[in-house]
């Protein structure tokens, strides 16, 4: 029973997450997978691509609740989202053959890497805020060559861990001016394309090999989708509440800690690999 549990929590953290700030299963359901799959006898040698493309799967049923709720509150910028959606999708369908030709412990070490990344520029950004004088907000327009960097390097990472254009895009968005809710609904909106055309892609290329259960589609395994399904539909309404009334700078700080809670876990489960 403590396996479903895990699982069920790790649904509803990635729902209220999902809602809250537009984070993808990386930072939660992939956890929760790696710790329960072992125990459904699911083969070592392949535990991360099944938690990665099971964990995406989640992503877009939990994307579609949440970008449907940011709708309605007219956070989502679209006009913003149409000029970026492209590239994202060529870097999520390079970021699932890159993932494909990587070993479990490879994708994790990747994975440690890239938040110690985002954990040090996110950390830059907002000390470099701090340093300036209160002044208006103003969104601003990044050059095209950093702007299409940062579009294709989210597919591509998103695919590889499992994740959402969050850890990405929430502070590149945020750097040009755009308020936490914003950049959340925009990234949440990413991410079905993302989830969609990732799991699409990890079927497609894991077809014609032996499934490793009967109750698999690929490296998807559904019976964990399920409990992480249940888990994430209670999730989504919270964080969609909880993400209209908290305060920028308190959506801030809990996204970074979050982040960092994450990254130990995930560090002190690599080091024991």
């Amino acid at each position: 029973m403590l396996d479903y549990f895990i699982l069920i929590f790790g649904g509803f953290l990635s729902g209220l997450l999902s809602s809250l700030f537009g984070l993808g299963g990386s930072l939660t359901t992939v956890p929760a997978l790696l710790i329960v799959l072992p125990f459904f006898n699911v083969p070592q040698d392949i535990i991360t691509h099944v938690a990665i493309s099971t964990s995406l799967a989640i992503m877009l049923i939990n994307s579609i609740n949440s970008a449907r709720s940011h709708h309605s509150s007219g956070n989502i910028q679209w006009g913003y989202f149409k000029k970026s959606i492209l590239l994202i999708i060529v870097g999520t369908i390079a970021g699932t053959f890159i993932a494909s030709a990587l070993s479990s412990k490879t994708l994790l070490l990747l994975y440690l890497i890239f938040l110690v990344y985002i954990i040090l520029r996110f950390l830059n950004s907002e000390i470099r805020k701090l340093e300036k004088e209160k002044e208006e907000r103003k969104i601003i327009n990044p050059n095209f060559f950093k702007k299409s960097f940062y579009e294709i390097i989210t597919g591509i990472i998103s695919a590889c861990v499992g994740g959402g254009s969050s850890l990405v895009m929430v502070p590149f968005l945020k750097h040009q001016g755009f308020k936490m809710k914003q950049a959340s609904a925009l990234s949440v909106t990413y991410n079905i394309f993302i989830a969609f055309f990732a799991t699409a892609n990890y079927i497609i290329l894991s077809a014609g090999k032996d499934s490793f259960s009967k109750y698999s589609t690929g490296y998807i395994y559904w019976p964990a989708f399920l409990w992480l399904l249940i888990g994430s539909f209670i999730g989504v309404p919270i964080g969609i509440k909880l993400a209209n009334k908290l305060s920028e700078k308190v959506q801030t700080i809990f996204y970074f800690l979050f982040i960092v809670l994450v990254f130990i876990l995930m560090l002190l489960k690599y080091l024991k690999a």
